[in-house]
Formats: structure tokens, C-alpha cells, sequence
């Protein structure tokens, strides 16, 4: 037991702590912001307390806050079969949502277990980058080696990039789908994958993207609904607010 504390200290002794500050005023600015953005949304729709949401949100953080201190002390050697565990079973959760999901506010992307209703879609964000780290370290020594093929691999990588990007997609998602997006892609770029394949590869994304996009335009005759072209009214973003 000695032992184990002394680790966590060890650790939080380790943190960076300018960071950790930052972090820590962005947390307790973004709960102000909660009670005055949401507080005639609680009192008037739901008829609940003014701070209903400030509650559940500071709920929220100190269950990161517990779940980052385990992460935290979790030796890194263990990602390699716990983040392959944690993929298959949020996939699954996302696949069930296409399937048993209901719709709310234009998208299908909330869940409810154990009383608590949650987007699985933000667990995966996590769960994506640790596990796609984990393979590129698999497949590091590999994928610079000039002597060999590397597209097996790198089939491997985008398929486990894009599969739930491309679900959180069609299920009307597309705040999410973007951001993880965004975030695969800069792994990718920062990959230890070679130049000319890297280039190889978003030639060939670039191109089956604008196929799917013909194939969308085709079957339903748009691309992006009207709840998700509402995320690019930059002039005036409150204008439907229900979105």
C-alpha cells in the first residue's frame, strides 16, 4: 500500500504543472459559464433547479478527475491488450446505437446504461488515439523499413481510424465525426509512415471521399442535412438554436 502511494505522488510530482493550472482554470471557467448558459434552459424547460446543470457538469469532472488518476498510474506497457479491448467494445456500443438508437435533436448519438445518458462517440476520441498509438508503435520498426510492403499495415491503421468516424457519420453526427477526424489525421501525418505512401494514402482518401460524396448526392441528393449545415452558419450560429 506504502508503495502504491508513493507512486501516485511520484506522479503527481511528475505533472507538468503550468499545464495542469491551465486545465484546472479552464475547468472551473467553463463551470461559470454552465450556470449562465444553461440556467433558463433548466428553470424553464425542465423546471429544475438553476444549478442542475452546473451540478451534473462538476459531477462529470470529478469522475474524470478519479478516472485520469488511474490512467495516470497505469503503466503504459498495459495499452497494448487493454486499448484493443476498449475499441471493440465502444465500436459495438456505436454499431448498437445505429441499430437501437433513438434520434435527438437530428442526431442518433446518445445512449443511456445504468441511469446515466452519455455520448459513446466521446469515449472513443480516447479510446481511438491511445489505440492507434499502440499500433503505430506495433508497427514502427516495419513501416520505416524501405525492403518491404507497408500497405497491409496501413490498411489496418485506416481501417481503425475511419470505421467509427464513418458510423458517428451516418448517424448524423458530424460536430464529432469531424473533430475525430481532425485527430486520426494528425496521427497519421506525425506517423512514422513513410513520405510517398503517406502521400500515396491521401491521394486515395481524397478520392474515395469524393466518391462517397457522389454516391450520397446521388441515392439521396445531399450531402449534409440541414441540422448539420447549420453547424457552418458562422455569421449567425444561434439562428436555429433547437440544432
Amino acid at each position: 500500500m506504502k508503495q502504491v502511494i508513493k507512486k501516485v505522488k511520484n506522479n503527481i510530482n511528475d505533472m507538468d504543472k503550468p499545464l495542469l493550472m491551465v486545465t484546472v482554470i479552464f475547468f472551473i471557467f467553463g463551470l461559470l459559464n454552465i450556470v449562465t448558459a444553461s440556467s433558463r434552459e433548466a428553470v424553464v424547460r425542465y423546471d429544475t433547479s438553476l444549478y442542475h446543470y452546473f451540478w451534473s457538469q462538476l459531477m462529470m469532472l470529478g469522475i474524470g478527475t478519479v478516472g485520469s488518476l488511474i490512467i495516470i498510474n497505469t503503466e503504459s506497457k498495459h495499452y497494448k491488450w487493454i486499448a484493443p479491448i476498449l475499441y471493440f467494445i465502444i465500436l459495438g456500443i456505436i454499431i448498437s446505437l445505429s441499430l437501437f438508437g433513438e434520434e435527438h435533436k437530428g442526431a442518433i448519438n446518445w445512449i443511456t446504461l445504468f441511469g446515466f445518458t452519455f455520448q459513446p462517440s466521446e469515449f472513443a476520441k480516447p479510446i481511438l488515439i491511445v489505440f492507434l498509438a499502440v499500433l503505430y508503435e506495433t508497427f514502427a520498426r516495419k513501416l520505416k523499413n524501405k525492403r518491404i510492403n507497408h500497405y497491409d499495415m496501413i490498411s489496418i491503421i485506416l481501417l481503425v481510424s475511419f470505421l467509427i468516424p464513418v458510423i458517428v457519420f451516418f448517424q448524423k453526427d458530424f460536430g464529432t465525426m469531424f473533430i475525430t477526424c481532425v485527430v486520426v489525421g494528425t496521427m497519421f501525418l506525425a506517423s512514422p509512415i513513410l513520405r510517398t505512401e503517406k502521400v500515396k494514402t491521401i491521394g486515395l482518401l481524397i478520392l474515395l471521399l469524393f466518391c462517397g460524396c457522389c454516391l450520397l448526392l446521388t441515392k439521396k441528393g445531399y450531402i449534409f442535412n440541414e441540422a448539420q449545415m447549420a453547424r457552418f452558419d458562422f455569421f449567425n450560429p444561434c439562428s436555429d438554436y433547437e440544432t
